[in-house]
């Protein structure tokens, strides 16, 4: 007769089974007994790469008919180079403005095209540039600025590393800091246009203005006074300030022109 032993009795080895109900052995004697080597304790079994674990029911959620999970998985997914291409077409969108606030500028300070005095400053005897000089200082930070559009996710100067089929270099702290480079540029490129704009206006004698024009010609007189005839330009610094201490009123405005 073949003997069948039971639960309580202790296996050859010296280990005794555990029965139905009864606790298994602790999680601190597992990895002792693993720490020398063993294999675990009865009871336990260790889950194969084959067997995930299985997800608790309040953390699978309904999403289009698909079931998802609301947890936290360590993997291997560290390539940022889709972050990379998200900055760099952000960046890509300042170019056409930058542009654009180029082309307006050079046309208001260009009597030729706005049929204005040279520079938006009454003849003063000396010669002196008026907002011709801020409009090169502004078509310079222009080129600075589509310059740092430049997408960065073509450059890879080695994919060498981890046998040469792994890790690379996906530029997302580069392409962030450029991101950033292009914002503040765009700072003073707005910053300049606004200038010229409020002058071109005043010297047009343009009235009366639409609603949002008012307010934003208003608050750029705040920091900016008008330049009459023997005077030089503002300068740009106060009025950065003024629009950085302004900036909820004004995306308010532009929001409401919207």
């Amino acid at each position: 007769m073949r003997h069948v032993r039971q639960p309580d009795q202790p296996k050859p080895n010296g280990r005794r089974e555990h029965g139905p109900g009864e606790p298994g052995p602790s999680s601190a004697a597992i990895v002792r007994t693993l720490g020398r080597g063993g294999a675990p304790p009865s009871g336990r079994r260790r889950r194969s790469a084959a067997q995930p674990r299985p997800l608790e029911p309040d953390r699978r959620v309904q999403h289009g008919g698909r079931r998802e999970e609301r947890s936290l998985v360590s993997v291997a997914n560290f390539d940022t180079v889709s972050l990379s291409m998200a900055l760099d077409i952000a960046r890509l969108a300042f170019a056409p403005v930058v542009t654009a606030s180029a082309e307006r500028v050079a046309k208001q300070v260009d009597s030729f095209w706005s049929g204005l005095t040279v520079g938006l400053i009454e003849e003063d005897g000396v010669g002196l540039p008026g907002f011709n000089g801020l409009a090169q200082v502004h078509k310079a930070i222009t080129s600075e600025a589509r310059l740092a559009t430049a997408p960065v996710v073509q450059e890879l100067a080695s994919s060498s590393h981890s046998n040469g089929n792994l890790d690379r270099a996906g530029m997302a702290t580069f392409a962030a800091r450029k991101t950033m480079e292009v914002a503040g540029l765009c700072k003073s490129i707005a910053g300049v246009e606004l200038m010229v704009a409020a002058q071109a206006t005043q010297s047009r004698k343009a009235a009366p203005l639409g609603a949002i024009t008012g307010k934003l010609f208003a608050l750029v007189r705040e920091a900016a006074p008008f330049a009459a005839a023997g005077d030089r330009v503002p300068h740009l610094d106060p009025l950065l300030r003024h629009v950085e201490a302004r900036r909820k009123e004004i995306d308010a405005l532009v929001g409401a022109d919207g």
